[in-house]
């Protein structure tokens, strides 16, 4: 809902606002008068204006001791109804705030005493058709506001509103002076209360003018009233005045506000240039679609051949306007638009009076398709958008000559290019560069202190000398033994062994079992006869010695002797070693010669670099 707050109307706004209440309209306001969640009344009145009060001359009459005798209007306008406050009386409540005027939705309310009120306006075809559109003027009536001086005034309306010497006498004369007409309702009041920023007094005013819209029907259908270009277009110094009196209020707008309307401008220039140096073919001309949203300009594009001007309608892509391959160009139209086509041939046509079968370019969708002549131009709104459409000349520069140099030899640029650069060669080599120093910094301490001094100053922490560790006393060396002489006794011979006669071998029965007999064990020491049988020793099965002397031949014969006293370890080569399985077989150290080994690995490394594989570690050796 737009709202618009004013001050106060003058009483002769008043007048010319019931100046035309006898008057039929082709509309009616119906007013709903409500107490609580009750209905009292529900009527119905075919004017422009209707009056509210408790005086029984209102044409809605409301008895309550807070309610004046005229209390409000309300004032039906181009298919909208503004609620205004008389002059001298006290801001209305509409939806539970204070106003002075305001144009009221369809959910509105006014709070008038214990009474809440809804308009609406609808339409009555069976009246009369309008004749009169009211419009409003604003106008200096020669007075100042308490605290400005005349002369001050009178020189800011001059700058402002750029008015000449004449103007600015008018203005001290104290006579009437309209400062700004044919503006609606919202406008003056908005025009009026920028205008009285200046310290000037102002007025709206009523004026009554003839449309001006065509009376004879086209194809057997009425013509209706339209508005389809939004609000009126300010003049220059409306503009120029409006944005001085803003700007001492409002910092954030822009001091340099344009003083012409730009929408005028492109809806006016260039549109029948007949110059000779500009007349070109039909097909070469442009068509130049032009989108605005009341004085503001949302789009502006021109379209050459093949090309269209596409906007959303319901949600859907929509052709505007397009120029063929032929050069013609073509306007697409539906229900939903609503304004006028004009050109020389045919005048001002309503979009309404085109919706004829000639036109029907999809029936289905019902799209309509015109061609526009030359020259043509189409205004036409669509919700809150206006659109303008027409032919453009597109002007052609101007044929300049080309006073463009000859070109000069390249070596000529070669040899001067050569020369410059040798000579800032040759400046360079004897230039020096000096290193760069560091730039000091400024000092930012307030006591400055010589490092040397501070040298000085500081304490020398001097390092602690340890007392010499005492004299360690002498050992004395033990008075050495006598080396005793060993006599080594001399070995006895060995007995060569004698030759036994062997007897032949005894027959065992399979089933006689032999009785073993313990033996005593004596303290004395028996002396170990060599076995020669090849499976002597400890395993089971033959080794590889054919004839076993455990003295001569084997590990014992490598240790030596440890019998006598004088006995040594003796070193020798092994010549064989006899590796045998043995079920009870563990892991044992032995030692050959001075090396280690560890029965229970599948090598055995010997002092001769001799590896002997064995099948385990369940072999031992004997």
């Amino acid at each position: 809902m737009e709202r618009m707050e004013t001050d106060w109307i003058r009483s002769s706004t008043a007048k010319g606002m019931m100046a035309g209440t006898g008057a039929a309209t082709s509309f009616l306001i119906r007013v709903q008068v409500y107490q609580g969640a009750s209905c009292l009344s529900d009527k119905d009145f075919f004017k422009a204006n209707v009056t509210i009060g408790s005086n029984g001359k209102a044409d809605l009459v409301l008895k309550h001791p807070h309610i004046a005798g005229l209390h409000a209007y309300l004032y039906a306008e181009n298919q909208q109804i503004f609620v205004v406050a008389p002059p001298h009386q006290k801001a209305l409540h509409l939806n539970g705030k204070p106003v002075r005027a305001a144009l009221l939705g369809l959910n509105d309310c006014i709070e008038i005493g214990p009474y809440t009120l809804k308009a609406q306006i609808r339409a009555a075809e069976y009246r009369t058709p309008i004749k009169d559109d009211i419009k409003y003027r604003v106008v200096f009536n020669g007075q100042i506001q308490k605290g400005h001086s005349p002369r001050r005034v009178a020189q800011v309306l001059k700058k402002r509103l750029k008015l000449n010497g004449q103007a600015k006498q008018a203005l001290l004369s104290g006579k009437h002076l309209t400062i700004k007409k044919d503006l609606d309702l919202q406008a003056a009041i908005k025009f009026k209360k920028a205008f009285e920023k200046t310290g000037a007094v102002g007025e709206v005013q009523v004026i009554i003018e003839p449309a001006g819209i065509p009376k004879k029907p086209r194809n057997g259908k009425s013509i209706k009233h339209l508005k389809i270009e939004g609000q009126p277009l300010s003049e220059p110094t409306l503009s120029s005045a409006l944005a001085a009196a803003e700007d001492d209020e409002d910092e954030e707008e822009d001091d340099n506000e344009a003083s012409f309307s730009l929408r005028e401008k492109l809806s006016t220039f260039n549109a029948y240039d007949r110059r000779p140096q500009n007349k070109v073919l039909s097909s070469e001309r442009l068509i130049g679609v032009f989108k605005y949203r009341q004085d503001e300009v949302v789009d502006v594009r021109y379209l050459s051949i093949k090309e269209g001007y596409f906007i959303d309608v319901n949600r859907k892509r929509f052709c505007l306007a397009r120029k063929s391959r032929s050069g013609k160009c073509y306007f697409y139209f539906n229900n939903s638009f609503h304004g006028t086509v004009r050109s020389r041939q045919t005048g001002t046509i309503p979009v309404e009076d085109l919706h004829v079968k000639e036109n029907l370019y999809r029936r289905r969708k019902g799209l309509y398709r015109i061609s526009l002549p030359d020259p043509a131009e189409v205004v036409v709104s669509n919700g809150c958008y206006d659109y303008h459409i027409r032919t453009i000349v597109p002007s052609q520069s101007p044929a300049v000559r080309d006073n463009s140099r000859t070109k000069e030899l390249p070596w000529k640029h070669a040899a001067v290019s050569l020369l410059v650069h040798t000579i800032i060669l040759v400046v360079f080599s004897f230039m020096t560069v000096s290193p760069a120093k560091d730039a000091l910094e400024p000092e930012t301490r307030f006591v400055q202190i010589d490092p040397h001094q501070l040298e000085q100053l500081r304490e020398k922490t001097m390092p602690v000398v340890k007392p010499p560790p005492p004299p360690k006393p002498e050992a004395v060396k033990p008075t050495p033994k006598p080396v005793e002489k060993k006599v080594v006794a001399k070995k006895k011979p060995i007995p060569k062994p004698k030759k036994r006669i062997k007897k032949p071998p005894k027959r065992v029965v399979a089933k006689s079992r032999r009785k073993t007999t313990k033996r005593k064990s004596t303290n004395k020491t028996r002396q170990v006869i060599a076995s020669r049988h090849p499976e002597a020793g400890g395993g089971t099965g033959k080794g590889n010695v054919r004839n076993r002397n455990v003295k001569q031949v084997g590990i014992l014969s490598m240790l030596g002797d440890s019998t006598a006293d004088n006995s040594q370890p003796v070193l020798a080569e092994v010549t064989n070693l006899d590796a045998v399985k043995s079920p009870r077989g563990g892991q044992a150290k032995f030692k050959v010669g001075g090396i280690k080994g560890k029965l229970g690995n599948s090598k055995i490394v010997v002092a001769s670099a001799e590896v002997l594989a064995t099948k385990g570690d369940t072999q031992v050796l004997r």
